[in-house]
């Protein structure tokens, strides 16, 4: 239930960023078909993007072997009373989704009622005569018209402006918009949005059909006409769609610069703060640096010489050799030690506290029996199960040379109710075997999280 709230709440951002852009920027300018693939991006933006989520990257500070699953270490399951405030809303979001895809449907059956029973001497197969009460308007690939248009002029006409609606599809951009309007039928602007949508289809059938024709005044006339007392149908397009007076404005307008459609661009750095908004945190638990630096001390020996005699028993009887000198070359010896970092300089100390050790401390039963504590230990206060908390809680505790478990503290909280659970649990498990460094027994932090759920 969370996730299709929040799901919606993205949407709505999405085509609020839009739309903005499209207000502000676009929207009196005559760049109908780029203003057509604008709204289509948008609306295409609100439907999919909330499914799309970054990630930033945040080191851990979980020891090493603390296992941080994705779904909790160990998960608390309740069952809480089935009227909350999500459930109510959930049920009224239902009954107006219905009610209004309820009535799209129905208007949809009578136009495919009416393509059944059509009554045409035209050979076009997609014209389809209506009663008067029907303005023109189109359908699918369908176009109607009134029985009572007898006019040639004027049937020629409306039947270009229709035409240029079925040939180009307007109707996917009408039911895309129709079906955001049923998802966010909470948000007026979804229906600002959907009137921009189906006023721009508008344009693009007006522009092309007065484009090539001498009967430019004619034709505004015919559009007045068609827009006083008559019925319409929500799910299609239809000839002489309201707000007239701005298509005639538009018609009369001159037209814009392309660099115009620039302006657009203005919609990337509203998507960027978007995806930042709701960007998820990602936990990365980093390698322990090394806690020795080797160090490399080059003791260089002096060239020395060095003088070489021999003495034999028939020294004084021969004749003293000469005395032989030798140059010792240049040698180099390496000597390599180790530099203890202030960590280790205390590790006998017992107030130092270890986040990584060669033997991590273990709770009696290993990963599994802890799992099986916390699940039983663990009481999901009943004021969070009515307001509907549920999430992630991690905690942290030192794990002390004797095993006992202390200093235990919320390192990323949910709720005042839950974190204090949580800590109440963990300062009453048994007392874990103590994690050992160099074969002493030290004092280890540990983290673990805790998921609660509800059903």
């Amino acid at each position: 239930m969370d996730t299709f709230f929040e799901y919606l709440v993205k949407s709505t951002l999405w085509l609020f960023a839009f739309y903005v852009v499209f207000r502000f920027g676009l929207q009196k300018t005559t760049l109908h078909d780029f203003k057509r693939f604008f709204l289509l991006a948008g609306m295409a933006a609100a439907l999919i993007m909330p499914f799309v989520i970054i990630y930033r990257t945040v080191p851990s500070h979980a020891a090493v072997g603390t296992v941080m699953a994705e779904n909790g270490f160990a998960t608390v399951i309740d069952t809480p009373t089935f009227f909350t405030w999500k459930n109510i809303l959930l049920a009224i979001y239902a009954i107006t989704a219905i009610i209004l895809t309820s009535r799209y449907l129905i208007a949809i059956v009578k136009i495919i009622n009416t393509i059944k029973h059509k009554e045409t001497d035209y050979p076009q197969r997609n014209i389809i005569l209506t009663n008067n009460s029907l303005a023109p308007f189109s359908f699918g690939k369908y176009i109607f018209i009134p029985q009572d248009i007898t006019s040639p002029q004027e049937l020629e006409l409306i039947l270009k402006h229709e035409s240029i609606h079925t040939a180009e599809r307007h109707y996917i951009d009408l039911w895309l918009s129709k079906l955001l309007c049923i998802i966010q039928f909470f948000n007026p602007l979804v229906w600002l949005y959907a009137r921009a949508i189906q006023e721009n289809c508008e344009y693009i059938a007006d522009h092309k059909t007065l484009k090539n024709s001498d009967f430019k005044q004619e034709y505004l006339n015919l559009l007045i006409k068609y827009s006083i007392g008559q019925n319409y149908y929500p799910v299609s397009l239809h000839f002489a769609f309201p707000l007239i007076f701005n298509r005639i404005k538009i018609m009369k307008q001159e037209k814009s610069n392309k660099l115009t459609c620039l302006k657009s661009l203005l919609v990337l750095p509203l998507a960027c703060l978007i995806l930042v908004s709701y960007a998820q945190t990602k936990e990365v638990t980093q390698a322990p640096t090394p806690s020795k630096t080797k160090e490399t001390v080059i003791v260089q020996k002096k060239q020395e010489q060095t003088k070489v005699q021999t003495t034999t028993a028939d020294t004084e009887k021969k004749a003293p050799e000469k005395q032989a000198a030798e140059k010792a070359s240049m040698k180099e010896v390496v000597v390599v030690g180790y530099r203890s970092t202030p960590t280790e300089a205390k590790e006998k100390d017992n107030d130092v506290v270890f986040a990584v050790v060669e033997t991590m401390p273990q709770f009696p039963g290993g990963v599994d029996g802890l799992g099986k504590y916390l699940a039983s230990s663990i009481k999901y206060p009943t004021e969070a199960q009515k307001k509907g908390i549920q999430g992630r809680v991690i905690a942290q505790f030192i794990v002390e040379t004797d095993g006992s478990i202390t200093s235990v503290n919320v390192v990323r909280g949910l709720d005042p109710l839950l974190d204090a659970e949580a800590c109440r649990v963990l300062y009453n498990m048994p007392k874990w075997i103590p994690g050992q460094q160099r074969g002493q027994v030290v004092r280890v932090k540990y983290t673990i999280p805790i998921a609660f759920k509800l059903n």
